[in-house]
């Protein structure tokens, strides 16, 4: 798997910013020089808009919307880095990559960049970037931090929440399966001392999305 780096920051401190098309950011990717990139939303707008992505209380027809028109909001953003665009046509378009994306403003952890479209020059141009077939692209999310690896020490003991729900409990979920699959691939960890304590093993729950946003706030 080939990895990719993306980083957003800015200048101050990550908190107390609010979004904004006149603050500028600055998009670092791999070698390529860096280039000042800005958002196309307002706070406030944007906050309205998120709301629409929700489950409850709001329209499929609506929601979809929402969404396609996110998708393409986020990717006049990244479109604008021209580094990145040339990092995912790189490749053989059979490796799959593993976009890195590192974040130093808060605020910005609030744009679902996952949602993005395939800007003109990107693999499967015009689709969503995380599922068109040319190349499969995974992205993840990070915080910038000034030590590479520090983490803060309640995290030290790592546990694993495993929930799974259908769409208004009309399918059932193999979830059997899935949790089987999940333990196996944690066993290697299992089975030594991890930061000083061994993780904690996957407990299944069956919930709904609100129900996952409760369960995933318990300390």
């Amino acid at each position: 798997m080939r990895t990719i780096k993306l980083e957003l920051v800015r200048h101050g401190p990550p908190h107390n910013q609010l979004l904004s098309p006149l603050t500028p950011y600055l998009a670092l990717c791999g070698n390529h020089p860096p280039v000042e990139v800005h958002v196309p939303f307002q706070h406030h707008e944007f906050v309205y808009r998120l709301r629409q992505l929700n489950y409850d209380g709001v329209k499929e027809s609506a929601r979809e919307f929402e969404m396609n028109s996110m998708g393409q909001s986020i990717s006049a953003i990244l479109r604008q880095i021209p580094g990145l665009i040339a990092e995912l046509n790189r490749g053989d378009g059979i490796e799959p990559i593993h976009l890195r994306l590192i974040l130093s403003a808060s605020e910005l952890a609030l744009i679902p960049f996952e949602l993005t479209f395939s800007s003109e020059g990107m693999p499967g141009g015009g689709l969503p970037l995380l599922l068109q077939k040319e190349v499969p692209i995974c992205l993840t999310r990070e915080v910038r931090r000034s030590r590479e690896g520090s983490a803060p020490t309640r995290w030290r003991q790592p546990r694993i929440l495993f929930a799974w729900a259908s769409f208004q409990d009309s399918q059932d979920v193999p979830h059997k399966d899935h949790l089987a699959a999940l333990l196996e691939s944690v066993e290697p960890w299992n089975k030594q001392q991890i930061a000083g304590a061994s993780a904690e093993l996957p407990v299944g729950v069956q919930v709904s999305a609100r129900g996952v946003k409760s369960r995933a706030l318990i300390p």
